[in-house]
């Protein structure tokens, strides 16, 4: 018998584009999220539980009765944009050829061989 337990936690906050009534019960549909981190905890019992934290990247849709509000993957910082960009590339791309995290250390390397590049010119300030 199995006793394992499997579960999600989204992680970050998403603006929308109204408010919500809290007296209300609400679906949400995310166009797409991604985990890249497991948290695996034993349950002692010869089970394990696991939890996936998912973070969203794109659009999404809060949905009660007939109203849909619509809201989207908060921005963040420039290393937050730069993190998105490179998922959607992967995700179009690369998704078969490797993980996203091979994918993101080798474009990580890539960034820092030209960071290098720029110093031995001597780039001005920007």
């Amino acid at each position: 018998m199995n006793n394992d337990e499997y579960l999600i936690q989204i992680v970050g906050k998403s603006p929308i584009e109204a408010k919500l009534d809290n007296t209300k019960e609400y679906s949400v549909a995310f166009k797409r999220l991604y985990s890249d981190d497991v948290n695996i905890k034993d349950l002692g019992d010869g089970g394990y539980k696991y939890t996936y934290k998912f973070k969203n990247l794109d659009e999404l849709t809060v949905i009660s009765g007939d109203t849909f509000i619509k809201g989207k993957a908060r921005k963040g910082s420039q290393s937050q944009v730069v993190y998105n960009e490179l998922y959607k590339l992967w995700e179009n791309h690369y998704a078969g050829d490797k993980t996203f995290k091979d994918f993101e250390h080798f474009r990580a390397v890539e960034m820092m061989v030209i960071i290098e590049k720029i110093k031995e010119r001597n780039y001005k300030k920007i």
